[in-house]
């Protein structure tokens, strides 16, 4: 666990060690036990301990507390490192420090001597050897104390010669205005001793963070690009972690140059700093098509505001062929609710067996800030049964759901692939004389396999170790929010197999091979419909292409299926945009279009919609297209002629395709251009009958 320790207090409140606020929420514990539920007080959004030692509470014979008063301090404490708590710790009474006395503060020196310097019967830590533990309080009786003993008390004879030698300046000694004001001279005299004063409500529940992110992502390796993130309103830069990544294709690390992520929630504008191992020349982010946001160049700097959540690419030095290329994937969603409800299995990191996730029978697996792994590499899901992967929370495996319903997986976390095995999937052996396998598709990272009512809004996959997700047989899903970043072959986005009633929206996909590939399976179910895909940013590497519908398809119907509002920002100079190819028998119809744009490296071609055959062929009969609908289709640069509409001969032909509002040269407005005729943009028009363009 990464604790973010605080190491000040300004304006009364506490700063973390980056002088960003924190927003706390503080729960009082007045003398150790064993009864504290973790979960439960995670539930409530608790994030802070302040635990009350009392020196003059009852103890044992040698007027220290118990052994089993001990075990259970030990107890809170380790557990609140593995829940990812911050501890506050008072470890005097506040009747005791309303009077002054040589025997008073003998007696507390020996109290807190001991206190510090025990070592933990769980694992031999003594306290200040906890990364957690970011403040010692102190409840003066500021009424009772006259100044020369306060200030003999919080100077040599007590507080500097005791807490000082243990805590050192690694965490903060404060007195909260909670037991009482302080006149001017005692203010003086704290901040002489290193004692900040908090306000009474610092430790009051504070859960209206705008913003949040991590400095590391765990297990996660860096990328060499650095980065810090502020609130617009704010001047100081706190570290967020850029995660290192990579690309098939060469463009975005050209010239000897890196690439790296990010990922953070707002509900605010935030200003990101990033800093590049060499001098800046150019930045770009895109998507600019519709809002175009300008970054700043200073050196190998480069700042940007990012005014609402958003998926985006900064592409640095792109437009110079002689210098290092680098490339940050920026991933801002805005901020989650914290799930709540009865029978949810709190997950702290480690290595977790399934028999154990699933052991109480819960309705939530809630995996925590933190490194987790799964052993086997796959989390199945069970029926009515959520997952939530915090943010923060890192988790090495895939995902499999076969006949699953009712399921949600939520939360900003990550699932991470590097250690799954690769599988070679439909590319090896098993597929003998053209016959495809039912199982196919379970090779995938995650899996959604014959079932229904299935949610999926939030999670990064990351290094997949093939095909991102794929969706066989299952009814009634959405895909919301998602995020893949990943650069090995056959990484496709999304995969729908004999799907209907499905919403893919608001996503990110950044991956080798087609961003979406939706497929209809004879093994899975004859028919797909009622689909839509919305809101999408597409990363396209090599190979495969953007939007595409029933390459390796084969059964009856694939109808109803919309994309809208779709920002492809690389198409890694290969494949098509949009479009389909159908080797099988396969009637694919009503197919609408509408609002792309597409900027960066372009595809090969823009459009492509064929009748052929394959290697991958397994039947006799051809396949048909008709009724698909393009409008509203926007080209930063010139489209090329080389787009294709092909049907299979004169018998099996490419019917019925409407252009409309087809636009090039987008990204320069004096240039900007309406195509009205397919001869602008068709290199191959056979076999077809009503290709019109409309005016």
């Amino acid at each position: 666990m990464n604790f973010n320790t605080p190491f000040s207090v300004s304006n009364e409140m506490f700063y973390d060690s980056h002088m960003m606020p924190l927003q706390l929420s503080c729960m009082n514990i007045d003398y150790p036990s064993e009864n504290i539920s973790f979960p439960g007080i995670i539930s409530q959004g608790i994030n802070m301990l302040r635990i009350c030692l009392d020196d003059t509470a009852p103890k044992g014979a040698d007027g220290f507390f118990t052994e089993e008063q001990l075990i259970a301090l030990d107890k809170i404490i380790d557990e609140s490192v593995q829940y990812g708590i911050y501890i506050t710790l008072r470890p005097l009474s506040y009747d005791k420090l309303s009077f002054f006395d040589a025997d008073n503060i003998l007696n507390q020196q020996n109290y807190l001597s001991r206190l510090f310097t025990r070592r933990s019967s769980i694992d031999g830590k003594r306290l200040y050897e906890y990364p957690n533990i970011v403040a010692l309080e102190f409840p003066f009786n500021l009424s009772k104390l006259s100044t020369s003993p306060l200030g003999s008390y919080i100077g040599g004879s007590m507080l500097r010669a005791f807490t000082d030698h243990y805590f050192g300046r690694r965490i903060v000694k404060i007195y909260s205005l909670e037991h009482g004001p302080a006149t001017d001279e005692q203010r003086k005299m704290f901040q002489d001793n290193h004692i900040h004063i908090v306000n009474d409500s610092a430790f009051k529940p504070q859960n209206n963070s705008k913003l949040k992110f991590g400095a590391s992502l765990p297990g996660i390796p860096d990328s060499l690009i650095r980065a810090g993130i502020s609130k617009e309103e704010d001047c100081g830069w706190s570290p967020i972690a850029v995660a290192d990544c990579m690309s098939f294709s060469a463009l975005p690390t050209a010239n000897g140059g890196k690439e790296g992520w990010l990922t953070y929630a707002a509900d605010i504008p935030v200003k990101l700093r990033l800093e590049f191992p060499c001098p800046v020349k150019t930045a770009k982010f895109r998507p600019s098509l519709i809002e175009e946001l300008i970054p700043e160049i200073s050196g190998n700097i480069v700042t940007i505001t990012i005014p609402s959540a958003r998926y985006g690419v900064l592409e640095i030095n792109y437009e110079n062929d002689s210098i290092p290329h680098y490339t940050v994937y920026i991933l801002s969603d805005n901020i989650e609710q914290t799930p709540s409800g009865p029978a949810i299995h709190y997950l702290a990191p480690g290595l977790h067996s399934v028999e154990d996730l699933y052991a109480s029978s819960p309705k939530m697996l809630y995996f925590l800030p933190g490194l987790h792994e799964i052993a086997g590499n796959k989390l199945p899901l069970k029926s009515n049964c959520n997952v939530h992967i915090a943010q923060g929370a890192v988790v090495r495996a895939g995902i499999i759901a076969e006949e699953v319903e009712n399921v949600k997986i939520t939360g900003l976390g990550i699932l991470d692939g590097t250690t799954v095995m690769r599988d070679t999937g439909e590319i090896k052996g098993e597929r003998i004389g053209g016959k495809w396998r039912e199982a196919a598709g379970r090779e995938a990272f995650v899996c959604f396999y014959k079932g229904k009512n299935i949610t999926w809004d939030g999670p990064v996959i990351y290094n997949a170790n093939y095909w991102n997700l794929v969706i066989s047989a299952t009814n009634n899903v959405t895909i919301r929010n998602h995020k893949c970043i990943c650069w090995l072959l056959n990484t496709d986005g999304i995969q729908p197999r004999s799907c209907s009633n499905l919403l893919i929206e608001h996503c990110f996909f950044k991956c080798a091979d087609d961003c979406i590939a939706i497929k209809t399976r004879r093994a899975l179910g004859m028919e797909s419909r009622n689909i839509t895909c919305r809101d999408l940013v597409l990363w396209h590497d090599i190979p495969g292409n953007g939007l595409e519908i029933g390459h390796t398809s084969q059964a009856d119907i694939l109808e109803d299926v919309t994309f809208k509002d779709i920002y492809v920002v690389h198409g890694a100079n290969t494949g098509y945009c949009l479009g389909m190819t159908l080797i099988d028998h396969q009637c694919v119809r009503n197919i609408s279009y509408e609002n792309i744009y597409v900027e960066g490296s372009q595809f090969e071609r823009d459009f492509c919609f064929r009748i052929t055959d394959s290697y991958y062929t397994t039947d006799d009969e051809c396949g048909q297209i008709y009724d698909i609908s393009i409008k509203g289709y926007h080209s930063e640069k010139s489209m090329q002629k080389t787009s294709t509409i092909q049907g299979f001969d004169e018998a099996n032909l490419v019917k019925n395709i409407s252009f409309e509002d087809i636009y090039e040269n987008c990204g320069r407005p004096d240039k900007m251009h309406k195509i009205i005729s397919i001869d602008d943009f068709l290199g191959s028009n056979i076999h077809s009958q009503n290709i019109i363009v409309k005016s």
